[in-house]
């Protein structure tokens, strides 16, 4: 869907050997509240910190600008208090739900007109925290997917490499099966070593 596209679109550059790409929330003209045009790009990290920081260092990097008031207004909200989303999974800690949406609902609270996840993780709880805001919450998952239609042919293999969480919930298995793709995971042995 249209808001896992800007996502890619935005991010992707990272993968990109031809360098920068402009950002589609540059077109500040026909911005409307709520929209993915909107003013406020709210970022839900802390898990873990260092990867919430490198995302944030991405969209610094990614951005064309000339100058400060180019480039696109953020609020990050780093909370390393968030139950870990593996041992959950695996029935073995306290749901990371309700903190994650109590964290949603705040950066709705600051202005957000968008939000990202970077954890792959957290997306199992993902229509739980899109349920509980209004403001549009981009998938990770879904970019990953569309890139991956873009660009790799129906029916190959796709290897995955990702937290026993994110492996065990079968976060990346169940839509490439559904697009067409045969999810490759190496077994828990060689993931180990």
């Amino acid at each position: 869907h249209h808001s896992s596209r800007l996502w890619q679109l935005r991010l992707d550059g990272h993968y990109d050997t031809l360098g920068k790409r402009p950002c589609p929330l540059d077109q500040r003209s026909s911005r409307s509240k709520g929209s993915l045009m909107g003013d406020l790009v709210g970022v839900l990290g802390g898990m873990g910190p260092a990867a919430t920081v490198d995302f944030l260092n991405k969209i610094i990097s990614l951005t064309l600008s000339s100058n400060d008031q180019g480039h696109l207004p953020v609020v990050a909200m780093i909370d390393p208090r968030i139950p870990d989303r593996s041992a959950a999974i695996r029935g073995e800690g306290p749901s990371p739900e309700p903190k994650l949406v109590s964290l949603i609902k705040k950066l709705e609270g600051a202005g957000a007109g968008v939000i990202v996840i970077p954890c792959n993780t957290s997306h199992y709880w993902y229509d739980a925290m899109s349920a509980a805001t209004s403001v549009p919450i981009l998938s990770m998952i879904q970019a990953t997917i569309e890139s991956i239609q873009a660009s790799v042919p129906v029916g190959a293999s796709v290897g995955i490499m990702a937290t026993e969480g994110t492996i065990g919930a079968n976060i990346y298995q169940k839509p490439l099966i559904a697009a067409g793709y045969v999810p490759q995971v190496l077994d828990l042995e060689r993931r180990v070593k």
